[in-house]
């Protein structure tokens, strides 16, 4: 099943209900949740007890898109900042990750409706892979737009480069500089 939007709401539920979008704020956060189920059952699918599975991210974020499951990963991350089982790089990834600060009338955060339940360390793993995979699904829209050349592109203008440099001099020797 692919979600229709893919794109998180970033506002919170007072913002929402203040400016008419309190469906989509709803929307949003119950998508949220079922990418949160869908990470957990990935995990729990793709670990044998001692291996994650080397591409158990990408179904994720196809279904769900990359800016839902990195929110949602982010989101987890930032709720168990505390816990050494995330990378340093990971948590630094995390706050990169654009996010609202959403409380209920009791001061509860919201987010952690959609706060991944898997083990820590497992988990750390499944966000590197999940990383990997928002890198290639923003080479793979860069290229779409025509903004980046092929690799052979690449290859054969580095070729051009080269031969249109010119030729280095020797250096001279010692003696002849002084």
């Amino acid at each position: 099943m692919m979600v229709e939007n893919k794109t998180v709401y970033l506002h919170d539920a007072a913002y929402a209900r203040a400016n008419g979008e309190i469906e989509q704020y709803h929307r949003s956060r119950k998508t949220n949740i079922d990418c949160k189920r869908a990470i957990e059952s990935a995990v729990r699918e793709n670990f044998d007890g001692m291996h994650l599975n080397h591409d158990s991210a990408r179904p994720v974020v196809e279904q769900f898109g990359a800016e839902r499951v990195a929110h949602v990963l982010a989101a987890t991350v930032r709720y168990f900042d505390w816990d050494g089982r995330f990378s340093r790089d990971n948590k630094a990834w995390a706050q990169t990750v654009p996010f609202v600060q959403d409380t209920d009338s009791l001061g509860m955060d919201r987010s952690i409706e959609y706060v991944v339940e898997s083990h820590p360390a497992v988990l750390d793993g499944f966000i590197n892979m999940a990383r990997k995979e928002f890198a290639q699904v923003q080479d793979r829209e860069k290229s779409a737009e025509g903004k980046r050349p092929s690799a052979l592109e690449q290859l054969k203008a580095g070729k051009d480069s080269q031969e249109a440099r010119p030729k280095s001099t020797p250096a001279k020797r010692r003696e002849e500089v002084l």
